[in-house]
């Protein structure tokens, strides 16, 4: 019992979409200044990209099924710059421990708040990170069932 309590002890607080929005506005503007994400925070920009391109299992944590959740959701809803900025900001520690109507609302006030949080480097940064994790386009099945003739340089 005390490793379940040690868990739980040791899983950030749960935001309110307030804080996560403030948290999102600091996180938008040091990055603006600084040109570029920090190591960590690319980190976790490149896997949530890679989290949205991969196909989802029920085999999945909870913690990444709800993570993955929030994602796709913020990206239809916001596009990639804001889940960019959410994975470099927020994390998938913090987005678990969000309760579910926080995780529900959050994309929708991102939208309303885009103007304060999107700037260039943001952009510029997601749609690299965006391009870096897409799948060979060799390997893209389109709509009509083919695969593609298309031969890319997949790292």
């Amino acid at each position: 019992m005390a490793r379940s309590s040690q868990h739980v002890a040791n899983r950030p607080k749960s935001l309110t979409v307030n804080e996560a929005i403030l948290k999102l506005q600091d996180v938008s503007e040091l990055v603006r200044k600084r040109g570029d994400f920090k190591a960590t925070e690319a980190k976790r920009v490149k896997g949530a990209f890679s989290h949205l391109n991969a196909t989802a299992t029920d085999e999945e944590p909870p913690r990444q099924q709800h993570y993955v959740k929030f994602l796709r959701r913020l990206k239809d809803v916001a596009g990639a710059a804001m889940v960019a900025l959410s994975a470099a900001s927020l994390g998938q520690a913090a987005v678990y421990s969000m309760t579910d109507r926080v995780r529900t609302e959050l994309p929708f006030k991102i939208l309303e708040r885009r103007g304060d949080l999107q700037n260039a480097v943001i952009e510029s940064l997601a749609t690299k990170y965006a391009s870096s994790t897409e799948p060979c386009p060799s390997q893209v099945v389109h709509v009509a069932g083919h695969i593609s003739s298309e031969v890319g340089e997949c790292s």
